[in-house]
């Protein structure tokens, strides 16, 4: 007969295949992470995650953030900004090349901070955007 085995040298099952609520909420963190980073409002977006209240849109989105971006250096933020700035440029840069004024304004308005940003990243010159936020945003 085979030797008996002690239950204590089986892993409990979660610690062997992985729990699909989990990899179900990190899938959706990284997703909710992605819409704040272009700038989706939080209420569209916990809409989006089937989250009617306002409160709730907020918990999802901190808890998002917490768990995608738990602690940003400087330069992490600052990778962060760029990645919006390029968002930005996209939304708007049809427009401006289709002759709309305002949407040039904004596409040459971007297009300078994101040369300034990009600038102040690789001379490693953080402190020159200005206090960067948990969103990742100047001044927030």
């Amino acid at each position: 007969m085979g030797a008996a085995r002690d239950s204590r040298d089986e892993l409990p099952s979660e610690a062997r295949t992985p729990n699909p609520a989990r990899v179900g909420r990190a899938d959706r963190d990284r997703e909710v992470v992605e819409q704040v980073i272009c700038g989706e409002s939080i209420s569209h977006i916990g809409r989006s995650h089937g989250f009617a209240s306002p409160g709730a849109s907020i918990r999802l989105v901190d808890r998002a953030l917490d768990a995608v971006l738990p602690t940003l250096s400087r330069q992490q933020q600052q990778r962060v900004d760029l990645a919006r700035l390029d968002c930005l440029l996209q939304a708007w840069w049809k427009r401006a090349t289709e002759g709309d004024l305002e949407a040039a304004r904004v596409v040459l308005a971007t297009i300078e901070e994101r040369t300034r940003a990009l600038a102040a990243l690789e001379a490693g010159r953080a402190d020159e955007l200005g206090p960067v936020g948990r969103s990742g945003v100047a001044g927030t």
